[in-house]
């Protein structure tokens, strides 16, 4: 964690009082930041409570905002845990519950035992998110993952990873090979019926391990993006993660777990349940490759490290369809 200046400190005392919060604040720690234009700290108080000050710094930030509550009511009325709000000053700063530092990531790496468990509950997360309904006010239900929104994922993979951060100069009618074939991807991935609510970035980082009553229970943040999307993009955010990849064996073991459990929301054959697995893996993996060459061409090596695991899970995704595997053959020509 990183001091913060004085007049950081000064805006957080302020909103403090306003939340009604009595001790003084003693200290602020910047909390290490994401790929996104969010900065969160922790403010520690005299009665030893803490709370997280979370600052969007983005142009849109009043309605991204907005946003976060909104989906966030909607995820509380399923049953998902998130974080409290204490406190938002109806433009850019909130006061956040506390839900300290263990990620899911992070959880499993202290007990390797209780990984399949932790993974199990989830799904069964995704699974209830996946069920709302929509209520006429969440902005989720008025977006979706349509063909625009796939195919700018992929070609943001293109001029962040590819060009940008590998430097790789690509001729045209390579690059019109692979445009095509992003083109079919998210043309296929855009067409399937039965959206579902998603998280749009769910993963181990974005699961917050906490012990309450003794019991470990799983926290759900940074979900304002949320949009109507494929059964499959949340789960293959959350199984085929960069962050913390996963044994094929026990990977297989969750999607199957996840088909018969999500049945009634995805309606697929198990054949069409795998292809829309592969599929789906697919462009949410080069999207990701392209979040983690953009932040690496900044100066961010976390991100840069991402990268070999992440065309590692590219492999694995591909490796049952040929279709899948010539792009995947083809991209590897320019790392």
């Amino acid at each position: 964690m990183q001091s913060i200046p004085p007049v950081m400190g000064d805006l957080f005392s302020q909103a403090l009082t306003e939340a009604g919060f009595r001790a003084p604040l003693v200290k602020a720690s910047a909390l290490v930041a994401e790929a996104s234009a969010r900065r969160y700290f922790r403010l520690v108080l005299a009665d030893g409570s803490s709370v997280v000050a979370a600052i969007d710094g983005s142009q849109e930030a009043q309605r991204t905002s907005a946003d976060f509550l909104a989906i966030r009511q909607i995820l509380a009325r399923c049953g998902v845990a998130v974080p409290q709000v204490y406190y938002y000053n109806g433009s850019n700063l909130f006061l956040l519950q506390d839900l300290g530092d263990d990620t899911l990531a992070a959880g499993q790496s202290k007990d390797p035992s209780n990984r399949e468990q932790l993974y199990y509950h989830a799904i069964d997360q995704m699974l209830r998110w996946q069920s709302a309904k929509d209520d006429g006010q969440c902005p989720a239900f008025r977006r979706s993952f349509d063909y625009e929104k796939l195919y700018s994922e992929l070609e943001f993979f293109i001029e962040n990873t590819v060009v940008g951060y590998w430097g790789k100069t690509v001729g045209r009618s390579e690059l019109c090979k692979l445009y095509e074939a992003f083109s079919g991807i998210a043309a296929k991935l855009a067409e399937v019926p039965n959206k579902v609510l998603s998280h749009r970035d769910y993963h181990s980082r974005n699961i917050m391990l906490c012990t309450e009553n003794s019991a470990v229970r799983q926290y759900v943040i940074d979900f304002q993006d949320a949009r109507l999307g494929l059964f499959q993009y949340d789960l293959v955010s959350l199984l085929f993660d960069a962050y913390c990849p996963l044994p094929q064996a026990l990977r297989k073991k969750l999607l199957e777990y996840a088909y018969l459990e999500g049945k009634k929301l995805h309606q697929q054959s198990a054949e069409e349940f795998s292809y829309y697995v592969s599929l789906s893996a697919y462009q949410r993996l080069l999207k990701a490759m392209g979040t983690f060459g953009y932040q690496a061409l900044r100066g961010r090596s976390d991100y840069a490290a991402c990268l070999k695991p992440a065309w590692q899970l590219l492999g694995e995704a591909c490796e049952d369809f040929v279709e899948l595997r010539s792009i995947y053959q083809q991209i590897e020509s320019l790392r």
